[in-house]
């Protein structure tokens, strides 16, 4: 691979990603997850609007192949497989999950999409030498 080619995948797995977060964070919305946590609908769709926004941001930031930009990317798409996984496990069992296949795509979206983003932004960063300085 070329050196931007990493930090350009990065951003589209990213960004791709959010063809799952954003139907799966309405779901998670009316399946009761901000009760479980204690907090109400409204602090938890402006959180998750931040975590959106911050995903959108580093993916669009990371085309240009910028260090912080890749780190963000890297630790936004480690955080999002931790929460699906930790939260979801669900999701990839043979169990019921939620409403069936479509609730096990937008998981599988978000799970595969930043996590293949994680893994493309930390070779951006090693191709670049960007983690030695």
């Amino acid at each position: 691979m070329a050196r931007r080619e990493p930090a350009l995948a990065a951003a589209l797995c990213s960004a791709g990603s959010l063809l799952g977060l954003v139907p799966h964070l309405m779901e998670d919305l009316v399946s009761g997850i901000p009760e479980r946590f204690g907090i109400s609908h409204l602090v938890f769709e402006w959180s998750m609007g931040v975590a959106v926004a911050s995903t959108v941001v580093a993916a669009v930031l990371a085309v240009r192949g910028r260090r912080r930009a890749l780190i963000a990317a890297a630790v936004i798409g480690v955080g999002w497989v931790l929460a699906a996984v930790l939260d979801h496990p669900g999701a990839f069992t043979p169990d019921a999950f939620r409403e069936g296949l479509s609730s096990r795509l937008w998981v599988w979206i978000v799970t595969i999409g930043q996590g293949a983003a994680a893994v493309f932004a930390i070779a951006a960063l090693r191709r670049s030498g960007a983690t030695r300085r």
